[in-house]
C-alpha cells in the first residue's frame, strides 16, 4: 500500500444558503465519511484548514494570503493508505465536498526512503 493525500478545493458550504440544520447534516457527513476510512483501517489523519494564512516569498518577505477564490482555496487534508492512485480516487468519490461543488485533488506521496537532504540516493 501507499499514502495519498486528498487536498479539498472550494466547496464553500457558505455560498450554498445551507440552514443551520443542513449545515449540521453536512458535517455530519463528514464525519461518517471520515468514520467509514477509518474503518477500513486506511486513514492515516486529516485536519480542515483555516481560511486565514502567510505566504513567505524567496526573498524571505512574508505577506498575509492567500487569496485565492474560494473554488481554488484548499480546505484541508486528509491521508489515506491505498494499493493505487486509482482506488484513492475511487474512496474520494466518497467525499461530502463533492456535494457542495467542491473537488478532491488526489495527490500519491512521495516515497524518500533512502535520499539524503541533497536528494542524491
Amino acid at each position: 500500500m501507499s499514502d495519498y493525500v486528498y487536498l479539498f478545493r472550494g466547496g464553500d458550504t457558505s455560498e450554498m444558503g445551507f440552514s443551520p440544520d443542513e449545515m449540521q447534516q453536512h458535517v455530519q457527513k463528514w464525519f461518517a465519511w471520515i468514520a467509514s476510512l477509518r474503518d477500513q483501517g486506511i486513514y492515516k489523519g486529516g485536519e480542515p484548514l483555516d481560511d486565514e494564512g502567510l505566504i513567505v516569498t524567496p526573498d524571505g518577505a512574508v505577506t498575509d494570503g492567500p487569496f485565492l477564490e474560494s473554488k481554488e482555496m484548499i480546505g484541508g487534508y486528509v491521508m489515506i493508505s491505498a494499493d493505487s492512485i486509482d482506488e484513492a480516487a475511487e474512496l474520494a468519490r466518497g467525499c461530502p465536498v463533492l456535494l457542495t461543488r467542491g473537488k478532491v485533488e488526489v495527490r500519491p506521496v512521495a516515497d524518500i526512503e533512502g535520499h539524503n537532504c541533497e536528494g542524491k540516493t
